[in-house]
């Protein structure tokens, strides 16, 4: 019967096995799913290295066909290492004893070294014992006897395996690791006026452990992995379980990669053979349950490094929209216009398209760009196989749009709230919205108006829709949406008129 069992004692052994990173699945929070394979010793004892930094339930051990495990213990190895001098002070310490040859400021000296203190050195050569400051040696040398190195013992955490392993037999072990981590990005290049071609790749991020042609997944998805700041208690040697829990190495940031632009980002399109330059079909990538896994087989790169990786195109009709969002300008029951008379509001000059890849494209930065140049950037949100994602460009200042509310009735009106009644006042307002095309083609403009209040009429029919209410709010909200084509030069004009309770 298997027994796996915690042990803090060191323990003198032979060398421990490293474990080789043979698969790795990478989310983009920083965890990854790590799978080890450690050959085993036929003689029946090995000693395995590292130990899995696991999240809490994370962590299970199994064997290649044939390996019948009878213990395995987490315990702490002793070995011992030579570790050169780090300065002078401690090359005099390593030397003490011995008969050297100084060089203290221009004087030579020979002698044995008795001590080395702090401030001065102790010498006892052919005229007695002298002292002189240590801060005046320069150097010193002598025979092949001089000690430059010491002995260090080090404790190792492992797992002591005892098992029976036919010739080839193999452990394996899969845990939920934090280190190794993955950043995607997008390039939506719309030098095709009725195409654009959408390019995906993804920066591999390794701080846990040399990948030598390991089988690598990058997992688009939301996982639900309540346990990630617990460690699992048989990933720890010597630590209370209860404060020890996966610690994230220095230097990692999967949600902050931003896109540089290489050399070839001049005058041209001198970027355009991505699909020739990179091999895009690495591998078999697959959905499962609600995680799609994009396949890197065969993977190399080293603790530290970042990889780079190509993995799709596709080309997908876009077409162009201008988008302007008005606020709800009630808050609380009290009205707060958003902006002054004769204001212009932001318009933003957006991309419509569809995912025509297999694939879906999650979260992660997408630029647009035409001819090479790089127009603008926006966060691109997960866009399933078939589904339509949208990115913005920048700000048009060439669609002008303005909004106003103007009152045109005021009443008071009793309203029960809970069990009081409260006098508001119960206006009706008249909104104008007014847009002006400057560019040079026609626009296809995406009005987005929330207001709370009700509904008494509005223009250009747009798609009205209820939206949740504050628990204390006497009015409805309703969320307006007009798709409105404005021809070059032309003005449109929208108005709509609703009720609100306002307090007086």
């Amino acid at each position: 019967m298997l027994t796996t069992l915690l042990a803090s004692a060191a323990i003198l052994g032979a060398a421990p096995t490293p474990g080789k990173i043979v698969s790795a699945s990478l989310f983009k929070n920083g965890y990854a799913v790590i799978i080890r394979e450690v050959p085993l010793n036929p003689s029946g004892e090995t000693y395995v290295e590292p130990i899995p930094r696991a999240v809490l339930g994370t962590l299970w051990i199994a064997g290649s066909k044939g390996v019948k495990f009878k213990e395995i213990v987490s315990t702490k190895l002793e070995t011992e290492t030579e570790t050169p001098a780090a300065d002078l002070n401690a090359a005099l310490d390593l030397n003490i004893g011995k008969t050297l040859n100084f060089q203290i400021q221009n004087q030579s000296v020979s002698g044995k070294l008795l001590a080395s203190q702090p401030s001065l050195v102790v010498i006892e050569d052919a005229s007695g014992i002298r002292m002189y400051p240590k801060g005046l040696i320069q150097y010193f040398s002598g025979d092949g006897s001089v000690i430059w190195k010491r002995a260090v013992k080090e404790q190792t955490p492992v797992y002591r395996v005892q098992a029976e392993a036919p010739a080839g037999g193999k452990m394996y072990l899969t845990s939920l690791e934090y280190g190794l981590t993955w950043s995607p990005a997008y390039n939506v290049d719309i030098s095709d006026e009725k195409n654009a071609e959408v390019s995906a790749k993804a920066v591999v991020i390794n701080e846990i452990g040399d990948l030598s042609n390991a089988d690598v997944r990058l997992v688009a998805g939301f996982p639900n992995i309540p346990m990630l700041g617990s460690a699992d208690p048989f990933s720890v040697v010597g630590e209370i379980v209860a404060s020890a829990s996966p610690s994230a190495p220095p230097g990692v940031n999967m949600t902050n990669q931003s896109f540089r632009s290489g050399e070839s980002y001049g005058g041209g399109r001198q970027y355009a053979d991505m699909q020739e330059a990179f091999d895009v079909n690495r591998g078999q990538d697959f959905g499962k349950e609600d995680l799609f896994f994009y396949a890197l087989p065969k993977t190399s790169l080293k603790k530290g490094e970042r990889g780079y990786f190509y993995l799709a195109v596709t080309s997908s009709p876009y077409k162009h929209l201008y988008e302007w969002t008005i606020p709800d300008q009630v808050l609380n029951d009290t009205y707060r216009p958003s902006n002054a008379p004769g204001t212009f509001d932001d318009v933003w000059h957006s991309l419509s398209f569809v995912n025509q890849a297999k694939m879906p494209l999650t979260t992660g930065p997408a630029i647009t760009t035409s001819g090479g140049q790089i127009l603008g950037q926006d966060m691109l949100d997960y866009t399933g196989p078939g589904r339509s994602g949208k990115i913005r460009i920048t700000k048009s200042p060439e669609v002008l749009a303005e909004s106003m509310e103007e009152e045109i009735q005021r009443t008071q009106k009793m309203v029960q709230v809970n069990n009081s009644h409260i006098t508001y006042d119960e206006i009706t307002l008249k909104g104008t919205l007014r847009v002006k095309n400057l560019k040079k083609e026609a626009v296809e403009m995406l009005i987005t108006k929330t207001l709370s209040g009700e509904m008494i009429s509005s223009e250009g029919s747009p798609k009205i829709t209820t939206i949740a209410k504050g628990l204390r709010s006497v009015n409805p909200r309703q969320e307006l949406v007009w798709n409105q084509t404005v021809p070059s030069g032309d003005t449109r004009v929208l108005h709509y008129t609703y009720k609100v309770l306002l307090r007086n």
